[in-house]
């Protein structure tokens, strides 16, 4: 009895405890004046899209000329694109221009801050949804540029931008030409840098220049250069007073892949000026777990019908996780038997031989010799194609090469009288 006593007065103890540590907690929180979680978020569990889902984003404003001091109107339309698709946990954001001062939207169930506003929906499907933001545009701007950028668990982000003149529209010129690069495949958890260029092609110089980047989920900043005006993931801004006649600007984002996130990562890198078109391009790097490639070299440059060929490939794994198994095939070129195959194929007809791999480990290297007659006419090109792939998420790989078939060459025969 006295044991059962002992251990209910424990589990009281316990509790209140409990609960005065959550009073306490919650306090804090209040005395704080701000809580770092939004006041619309809630906790998200992740649910499998439906159908291979595509998010589609348009913006609209009701006013394409306004004047300063006026109330406008901008419209997000966002659903899937495909017929039954469904995609879950969406997040809506859109980043205001610093030419407007927020005024409300609907839904009021909306997170903002510096000028970024959040929505949250349970899910998105092929039924288009809008949310409505209505702003008062500032004096001073000639200009408004209005980022929105929407996503879901599991599906590649789409964005979408709008540039709203202030006043007389006037004429808008090509001036800017902006340009985007870095690699287009890594392994899950490596380094990820983008270099992107905005470049004056005007014989003038272009004022007020806005660079933005949209980074795609599936990533971390490790570090931006130069340092941007403004930056609040996953928008990133620079400002440039002035870009001289053929000058260009230069940023570099360093990120690192999730260790977690396998697919396409598209981002997207925009610019504008004063009197500019806005201009963008989309980049897109694929994260795998492994990458294969293969290589293939030719016994000859060139040969004449009749003639043997020898074809090398060489097949290696470099990086990643191990590969179960990978398939190599080669597409012969047309017009040739094959005499002599090292190690023997899976598969072999007359126009291709296929090779399955089993358990090709990181820095393995394999190797298949083709030895072909080479038939058919003459002065001709011979192309062999080599392809070799592996489970999903795993990086594949192409080669060809090209040998001539060369026409027979007659010397006139000279007779001594």
């Amino acid at each position: 009895m006295e044991r059962s006593a002992h251990a209910w007065l424990v589990r009281v103890v316990w509790v209140v405890a409990l609960v005065m540590g959550s009073l306490v907690f919650g306090l804090v929180v209040l005395a704080s004046g701000r809580s770092s979680v939004p006041s619309v978020a809630r906790p998200l569990t992740f649910d499998s899209p439906i159908g291979d889902p595509h998010l589609a984003l348009d913006k609209r404003v009701d006013n394409e000329s306004p004047e300063p001091n006026d109330e406008i109107v901008y419209t997000l339309v966002y659903s899937t694109t495909e017929v039954g698709s469904q995609a879950f946990n969406v997040r809506l954001y859109d980043f205001l221009p610093a030419g407007v001062t927020f005024l409300s939207a609907t839904p009021a169930e909306v997170y903002f801050e510096d000028g970024v506003l959040m929505f949250t929906d349970d899910s998105a499907g092929w039924e288009e949804e809008s949310i409505t933001v209505r702003v008062r545009v500032l004096g001073g701007q000639q200009y408004l540029v209005n980022h929105a950028l929407v996503m879901a668990d599991g599906v590649t982000p789409t964005h979408a931008s709008l540039l709203t003149n202030v006043g007389d529209p006037g004429s808008l010129a090509d001036l800017l030409r902006v340009s985007k690069w870095g690699p287009g495949v890594v392994l899950a958890g490596d380094g990820l840098v983008y270099t992107i260029h905005c470049e004056n092609i005007a014989s003038v110089a272009v004022n007020q220049v806005q660079i933005a980047d949209v980074l795609p989920t599936g990533i971390s900043v490790v570090g931006v250069d130069p340092i941007p005006d403004h930056l609040t993931l996953p928008l990133i801004e620079w400002s440039v007073a002035e870009l001289p006649p053929g000058a260009v600007w230069t940023g570099v984002i360093t990120t690192t892949s999730s260790p977690d996130y396998l697919g396409a990562l598209s981002n997207t890198a925009l610019a504008s000026g004063q009197g500019a078109v806005m201009t963008q391009t989309l980049f897109t790097t694929h994260v795998v777990t492994a990458v294969l490639h293969v290589t293939q070299t030719t016994s000859v440059p060139w040969v004449h019908l009749g003639d043997s060929l020898v074809y090398t490939l060489t097949y290696w794994h470099d990086g990643g996780e191990p590969v179960a198994w990978a398939t190599l095939t080669d597409t012969l070129p047309a017009d040739v038997t094959v005499v002599g195959l090292e190690p023997a194929p899976l598969m072999l007809t007359s126009e291709r031989a296929v090779w399955e791999i089993d358990d090709l480990g990181v820095g393995e290297v394999g190797q298949v010799v083709i030895e072909v007659q080479v038939n058919g006419d003459r002065d001709r090109t011979l192309c062999n194609q080599v392809d070799i792939s592996g489970p999903a998420n795993t990086w594949p790989d192409r080669v060809e090469t090209f040998v001539k078939v060369m026409a027979e060459m007659y010397l006139p025969l000279a007779l001594r009288e």
